[in-house]
């Protein structure tokens, strides 16, 4: 069947689409309505069959979903006869919140939501930085039950390690590397700690006394981000619609503790100019704070 293309750009909807109280009770037709969602968006079509064999149910229960989600939004799915399948509406509106390629890419590695021979996806090669499961476990059952824990710490400057006590707050991701935010009782002070770099966590204990409140952590920096003043005006118009911005630019909220990697992992730790950077930050002072 020949592919069909849906009306650009995607708008929003101006009112929220809620599920009914039994369907929002129903965790498993939700994942089916989701799934009826995705795929329609991103294939063009669905069949019952796909249907029930993704989620082995039976063809009157399928029939029962397709209902819902048509009641839901009806503009989203139509019903081709010639095809017998359901296809995408052209002014389809997404009640499953908007589509990513982010998404899509992590459904087709399921190989659940884009059919097809091959995929049409490629990732650029990383290099990855270890976490041992079993230390990552441990930290994060000492964030819940709120217990200190006793690590072996790997550095540049200690690279054979040192043992500490940690009291650890969350677990932070860059995008490339996992780090646990904690309090060290070696240093008296809040650290952050490279989960790669910890060689052993086995033991715990309970606090002996309140820990001082982590006013980094607790304290959240706006970070204004506008195109580069130094481009044209239309390479500004092209940077908003780039990055999804009005005119103002968008501001991003950040905790204080995490600042530095949020400016490094946009590039906005120090001042670059076009065309190695387009991006900007509106207060340039908030880098004192670093």
């Amino acid at each position: 069947m020949k592919g069909t293309t849906l009306k650009t750009p995607l708008q929003r909807r101006e009112k929220a689409v809620t599920l009914s109280s039994p369907m929002r009770g129903e965790w498993f037709q939700a994942q089916r309505l989701r799934f009826i969602e995705t795929r329609l968006f991103w294939s063009g079509s669905l069949t019952s069959k796909d249907l029930t064999e993704t989620f082995n149910i039976h063809r009157s229960v399928a029939s029962r979903d397709f209902g819902a989600y048509q009641k839901l939004a009806p503009r989203n799915m139509l019903y081709n006869r010639s095809a017998r399948c359901f296809v995408a509406g052209r002014y389809f509106l997404p009640i499953f919140g908007s589509p990513t390629l982010d998404k899509l890419s992590a459904h087709s590695v399921l190989e659940d939501q884009f059919p097809g021979e091959e995929s049409i996806f490629q990732w650029l090669p990383q290099i990855h930085r270890h976490v041992d499961p079993a230390i990552a476990r441990n930290v994060a059952e000492c964030i819940r039950s709120k217990s200190d824990l006793l690590i072996v710490y790997r550095s540049m400057k200690e690279p054979e390690g040192l043992e500490r006590w940690i009291s650890p707050k969350a677990l932070v991701s860059d995008g490339r590397r996992w780090h646990v935010r904690a309090y060290c009782h070696a240093r008296n002070g809040y650290r952050d700690f490279v989960i790669g770099r910890i060689a052993t966590a086995d033991r715990t204990r309970q606090h002996d006394s309140e820990l001082p409140v982590d006013d980094d952590w607790e304290t959240v920096v706006p970070i204004h981000i506008i195109p580069h003043p130094s481009l044209s005006e239309a390479q500004k118009s092209l940077v908003r619609m780039d990055y999804n911005m009005d005119e103002t630019g968008f501001v991003m909220k950040c905790r204080k503790a995490l600042l530095l990697y949020a400016l490094v992992g946009m590039g906005l730790d120090n001042d670059e100019c076009p065309p190695k950077q387009v991006l900007a930050l509106a207060d340039p002072s908030i880098r004192s704070l670093l």
